[in-house]
């Protein structure tokens, strides 16, 4: 290949390799992209790369310390594992155990774990799933739970009365009728632009001392 510039050289390299490889050499080289490497930088890596999975337990030990870094979601995290498993050479259902071990013992959610240690679960896919749909069930009840935590914030503030006898109809702030009868139900308050109140009642909240964060607000108005 005399002649031939590095850049090209490169290519020639990556263009003959398979996807696997690829992605390994595209992983050891970043922040850069292989392409960005002159051939003499490639190789060099690839060379220590290659040179380091040379002992089988080695390779296992490692695969086995392999953890679930922050931010990283449970996808990612399986296929680092499944990344890490190339040169321990497991077979048949060694493969599944142990990957199945690997993910329990690196998850960072403790609660997922114990989950998952709870059941007697035969696959990897069904681990990752059974772990994606707890940690999934976690996300929801966390938001059901913030939404209650706003509701209860608004009325432990305020406590809302309609059958006092100073009840206000919450769209306009008129005494003559309930909200659900207020004409002015369609209009838009020119103090946010959000439909469903009037302005008056943004200034009747400030002049009893009683402000309340748009988010909570909203809550309100739905009562």
């Amino acid at each position: 290949m005399t002649g031939v510039p590095d850049n090209k050289k490169v290519n020639l390299l990556t263009d003959s390799l398979g996807p696997k490889p690829i992605k390994r050499i595209v992983a050891m080289c970043r922040p850069r992209k292989p392409t960005e490497l002159s051939l003499t930088e490639l190789v060099s890596k690839l060379q220590k790369q290659f040179t380091a999975y040379t002992f089988r337990k080695a390779q296992i030990a490692k695969f086995f310390q392999i953890k679930q870094q922050s931010g990283a979601s449970l996808e990612d995290f399986a296929e680092n594992l499944f990344e890490g498993t190339s040169y321990c050479s497991f077979s048949g259902t060694q493969l599944d155990d142990n990957m199945c071990a690997a993910f329990m013992n690196g998850l960072r959610n403790e609660s997922t774990r114990a989950q998952l240690m709870s059941k007697d679960l035969q696959t990897f896919e069904e681990t990752l799933d059974l772990a994606s749909r707890h940690e999934a069930g976690q996300k929801e009840a966390r938001r059901s739970s913030e939404s209650s935590n706003t509701v209860n914030r608004v009325f432990q503030r305020r406590p809302f009365q309609k059958n006092s006898s100073d009840y206000k109809c919450r769209i306009c702030g008129s005494r003559s009728h309930k909200r659900d009868e207020c004409p002015h139900r369609d209009k838009r308050c020119n103090r946010c632009g959000r439909k469903g109140h009037l302005e008056v009642a943004w200034e009747t909240s400030m002049r009893t001392n009683t402000i309340f964060t748009e988010e909570e607000f909203d809550v309100l108005m739905t009562y």
